[in-house]
């Protein structure tokens, strides 16, 4: 994330804290589950973590997954979607 949190997208309601958040606020602005997978760079276990979700984010075991990867400022993360969708992602609800 670029920028220090909180962290809000436009068209979602609540704050993005974790991938599920994030996950989920991008399928509400494209009006579908259109994410396929989260992933990032793991700094001190130097190693690939991600999360393959083949539809819903919401099912049980992808949940959790998802909720476990708490966003940082300074982190890049890769998140990827089966058509275009643009989100704004800014520090206030406004």
């Amino acid at each position: 994330m670029p920028f220090a949190s909180p962290w809000f997208v436009d068209g979602y309601t609540s704050e993005i804290k974790n991938a599920y958040d994030l996950v989920s606020a991008i399928n509400v602005v494209a009006k579908a589950n259109v994410v396929s997978s989260f992933g990032r760079w793991n700094k001190n276990e130097q190693k690939v973590e991600g999360v393959m979700i083949p539809g819903s984010p919401d099912v049980s075991a992808i949940k959790t997954a998802l909720q476990s990867i708490v966003l940082s400022q300074g982190e890049g993360y890769q998140v990827y979607v089966s058509r275009g969708v643009t989100i704004i992602i800014k520090n206030t609800s406004k």
